[in-house]
């Protein structure tokens, strides 16, 4: 809080100043808050109770946004949170709605799919959502016009990385490159991009998963393999591989190889780190 003028007080909320009236924390302190409406002059919030240090769990946002009880809403917000998207009530239901008639499994697959295509600018789009969507799942419907969409789309948001998609075939194998592009960068007009990742399937080792990232000149590699069988001589394929990159002159960093399902690359593109969304968050 800046200033008090009768029922009035000048607050900074996100590093701008706004004249207040109503439920107000002591000065000095932060607090969250659910926007109830936005009109051009007026933002309307409703204080939420409790410390302001993390943001509340997705269980209570479920409860404070009015979603429909069951382990759905949960889920798709914390998807939603890991890429610090706004939480509008109107979208959630939306996507729930969309997804109501999946299985658990395949909800498992389409949340972490269908949150970060709300990362794009395609994402209001209901047509390009779909191809996108079939593409990515591998659906039975997909059409090549779903990589093409995938690959006009842009990142919405600053720091974010921008995917581009590629398709092989060989004689006894298949699957996709996709790019991954340095931060605020444009798809392909970096020198070099930030990552690559590889996704192969073949009669012998099933579907595999390759994710090398290219990091202040040193190379690390995350490999995940369709079986615990495969580790070993994976691991050992990955072993002669670093010989052979530092005698020609590369910094090879960890290769990690893991048994593990990978359902789409947005799997892989999720942030590992603890969300840091902050809507509302701020000093006043």
């Amino acid at each position: 809080m800046l200033e008090v003028n009768g029922a009035q007080a000048t607050v900074r909320l996100a590093g701008q100043l706004f004249q207040a009236t109503g439920e107000l924390p002591p000065a000095g302190q932060s607090f969250w808050a659910v926007v109830e409406s936005v009109k051009p002059d007026v933002l309307q919030l409703r204080k939420l109770d409790g410390p302001p240090v993390k943001p509340p769990a997705p269980a209570i946002l479920v409860r404070l946004l009015d979603l429909p009880p069951g382990p759905d809403g949960p889920k798709l917000l914390g998807e939603l949170l890991k890429w610090q998207l706004p939480l509008d009530r109107h979208l959630l239901l939306g996507l729930l709605s969309a997804g109501k008639n999946l299985t658990a499994a395949e909800k498992a697959v389409y949340w972490p799919v269908r949150a970060w295509l709300e990362t794009l600018d395609i994402h209001a789009d209901a047509a390009k959502v779909h191809q996108a969507i079939n593409y990515l799942l591998g659906n039975d419907s997909a059409t090549p016009k779903g990589q093409e969409v995938l690959n006009q789309a842009q990142p919405l948001f600053p720091g974010q990385e921008a995917v581009s998609f590629f398709t092989f075939q060989g004689a006894n194998f298949n699957g996709e490159l996709y790019i991954v592009d340095d931060r605020d960068g444009k798809k392909q007009a970096q020198k070099f991009p930030s990552g690559l990742v590889v996704r192969v399937h073949s009669p012998a080792l099933g579907e595999t998963w390759v994710h090398l990232v290219h990091n202040d000149g040193t190379l690390t590699a995350r490999v995940a393999v369709a079986e615990e069988r495969f580790v070993h001589p994976v691991q050992q394929a990955a072993h002669n591989l670093r010989t052979k990159l530092t005698a020609l002159g590369y910094r090879v960093g960890e290769i990690q190889v893991t048994a593990r399902p990978v359902h789409s690359i947005c799997e892989l593109l999720r942030p590992d780190l603890e969300p840091t969304y902050q809507p509302l968050n701020t000093t006043v």
